[in-house]
């Protein structure tokens, strides 16, 4: 049988969750720091914490498996405490609003498409507006017609027409207005404009859709007649 864990040990193992607990406290938690300084002190002889010191008296093995627990909790708030000094990195640092509005003739055929955007800034209007005008037309093949029907997985056909996307005879007119509100991280005031772009045609289409029958689709793609 293996021999127990001193007291001392237990002590010593019992003060390095009570300095990892008020190194939460100092660095995470908001507020009174006395009000949080009785807290952290309270978690640290918490039952889970009381019953894993009770656990690492019971054998040498124990002591290891809790003390390697504690002490990657330690190094993990190290490193944040490290990576608060380098600069920080804005992974997303903008959002973009778009709205989209489609038009019918008599018939229910679409006629045209306006599509409104935030860019930010358009550094350059013209492949900019271009970019919208290619996103709609991609939108309206994934809510009109687009198919590309597959087998166990393969591919019913590898040829284009059979794909039947979008001509551009059957395209409608696309009007662009681009709405600029420069966002002060992004680059020259410059916003995202790819997926975007194609987004909000499906709503579009299928809400005048139904204001012309009535009618609501519920899946992709609808037909164009």
């Amino acid at each position: 049988m293996e021999k127990k864990i001193s007291l001392k040990t237990i002590i010593s193992v019992t003060w390095l969750v009570v300095l990892i607990a008020l190194w939460v406290t100092f660095q995470w938690l908001p507020g009174d720091i006395f009000m949080w300084m009785w807290i952290a002190i309270g978690w640290s002889f918490s039952g889970g914490t009381v019953g894993a010191i009770y656990f690492a008296a019971k054998s040498k093995r124990n002591l290891l498996i809790v003390s390697s627990i504690w002490i990657a909790i330690l190094i993990v708030l190290w490193i944040d405490w490290f990576l608060r000094f380098l600069p920080r990195v804005e992974i997303h640092l903008a959002f973009s609003y778009a709205v989209q509005v489609a038009f019918l003739d008599e018939k229910g055929k679409l006629t045209k498409i306006i599509a409104t955007h935030d860019v930010g800034k358009a550094i350059n209007p013209m492949a900019c507006a271009g970019q919208f005008e290619g996103g709609v037309h991609i939108g309206l093949g994934h809510t009109l017609s687009d198919n590309y029907p597959t087998t166990k997985g393969i591919p019913d056909s590898l040829l284009m027409r059979d794909l039947q996307i979008v001509k551009a005879k059957d395209t409608p007119e696309v009007e662009v207005i681009l709405i600029e509100e420069p966002e002060e991280v992004g680059r020259f005031g410059s916003k995202g404009v790819g997926e975007i772009c194609l987004v909000p045609t499906a709503g579009a289409v299928t809400g005048t859709l139904h204001q012309f029958d009535g009618k609501w689709r519920f899946e992709l793609p609808v037909s164009r007649k």
